[in-house]
C-alpha cells in the first residue's frame, strides 16, 4: 500500500500520494487505485478499473501538464481526490499536446451528489488555474513541501494522518 497524508476539506477528502514513475495511463490509475486502496476501503483493482471505464472515450487532460481522471467506485462510502505528481510526464491527448505529470483523482462514492461532484472539480480547477497551483506544486522540492503547499491552499483543511 502507498503512503499518503489525508486532508479533509468539504467536500472532498485529498490522498497525496508519494510521486511515483509511470510509463502509461494505466500505470498511473493503478497507482492512484493502490494510494486510494487503504482509505477507502476498496480493493486497488477495482478502483484502477472504474477510473479506465471511465476514460476508455475520452482523456483525462486538461492541458498545463494537468489530468483531473475521476469515477464512481462501489463499495466507497465517501468520495475522495488523490493527487500525484510524476517525475517525468506521460502522453493523455492533452489538448495542448503537454505530457501530464501532474493528477489529481476524483473518486466518487455512489451516494454522492452531481452537485457535490461538480462542487469537488469546481474547487480543485480554480485552485490550480487562478494561483497557478501546477507550477508551484511541480517547484516544490518533495512530497513534505507539497503537503505544505496545499495545506496553505486550504487552510480550513483538517489533517487527519
Amino acid at each position: 500500500m502507498a503512503s499518503y497524508v489525508r486532508v479533509m476539506t468539504a467536500p472532498f477528502s485529498l490522498l497525496m500520494a508519494k510521486s511515483q514513475s509511470a510509463q502509461s495511463s494505466g500505470r498511473v490509475f493503478d497507482a492512484i487505485a493502490q494510494a486510494a486502496e487503504g482509505a477507502v476501503q476498496v480493493p486497488w483493482g477495482q478502483i484502477s478499473s472504474a477510473i479506465t471505464r471511465a476514460h476508455a472515450d475520452q482523456s483525462p487532460a486538461v492541458g498545463g501538464g494537468i489530468a483531473a481522471p475521476y469515477a464512481e467506485v462501489e463499495g466507497m462510502a465517501q468520495s475522495v481526490c488523490v493527487f500525484m505528481s510524476l517525475p517525468q510526464g506521460v502522453e493523455l491527448d492533452s489538448p495542448d499536446g503537454e505530457p501530464v505529470d501532474l493528477f489529481f483523482a476524483f473518486l466518487w462514492s455512489p451516494a454522492t451528489s452531481t452537485h457535490t461532484r461538480l462542487r469537488m472539480r469546481a474547487e480543485v480547477s480554480r485552485h490550480f488555474k487562478e494561483r497557478k497551483l501546477g507550477d508551484v506544486v511541480r517547484g516544490a522540492p518533495d512530497h513534505d513541501t507539497r503537503q505544505a503547499i496545499f495545506k496553505e491552499v486550504w487552510p480550513t483543511a483538517g489533517w487527519l494522518g
